[in-house]
């Protein structure tokens, strides 16, 4: 999952882009 981008978690289905981008900015915090 660390790997998804924005767009991959938008396309699953009942992920928002605000809850996309709290993933993606979790896993690329460093």
């Amino acid at each position: 999952m660390s790997r998804a981008a924005v767009d991959d978690l938008m396309a699953v289905d009942g992920i928002s882009e605000s809850i996309a981008k709290l993933v993606y900015n979790h896993f690329h915090e460093n």
